[in-house]
């Protein structure tokens, strides 16, 4: 069995912020064993990108087989934004393959 997750998002109920509580996932996929390969599921049901923007590239998939399991959940970056107002981000540095 093999899962990822792109991004699990929790954001606690503080009324004098103007936050309300909300819990949700984006970038998922999960194969059962055996089950192949599951090329990841980067639609947004639960909403989760009202809240942080994904920039550039945003991958999620994984793989079971009896010969190996693997799981790749990688974004180039996030900007996470509450109230109007841009609270984390992160970017990583393109990497030049060996």
């Amino acid at each position: 069995m093999a899962n990822s997750v792109l991004a699990d998002l929790t954001i606690s109920n503080v009324p004098a912020a103007g936050l309300d509580a909300f819990n949700g996932t984006f970038g998922t996929a999960g194969s059962p064993p055996n089950g192949g390969p599951d090329n990841g599921d980067l639609s947004d049901p639960s909403g989760v990108l009202d809240y942080p923007t994904v920039r550039g590239q945003a991958v999620a998939r994984t793989s079971a087989e009896p010969e190996k399991n693997w799981a790749q959940a990688q974004a180039s970056g996030f900007t996470l934004s509450l109230n109007d107002r841009d609270f984390l981000r992160s970017v990583r540095e393109a990497q030049a393959e060996p």
